[in-house]
């Protein structure tokens, strides 16, 4: 994982301007860079944990909950809607 936690925390906080209500952190396996994925209100984000065309997923940050508990975590991983 390239993203650093400030990136993540960044992010997260770009999500939370936007009303999303999880973060994904996304990682192209080929250069095996990180970036956001948003998930709104109405969509579930377990449709992303499947992964295709060299993209999987690294973590998942459930906005609705305590940010700095999930960022100490080692891997988030709170995927329920």
């Amino acid at each position: 994982m390239t993203a650093t936690r400030q990136d993540i925390r960044d992010w997260i906080d770009e999500g939370i301007e936007k009303g999303a209500t999880h973060v994904i952190i996304m990682c192209d396996t080929f250069d095996h860079e990180n970036y956001p994925v948003y998930i709104m209100p109405g969509e579930d984000p377990r449709d992303k944990r499947t992964y295709e065309n060299m993209q999987r997923p690294d973590e998942c940050y459930d906005l609705r909950m305590d940010i700095d508990a999930q960022l100490s975590e080692h891997r988030a991983n709170h995927w329920d809607m």
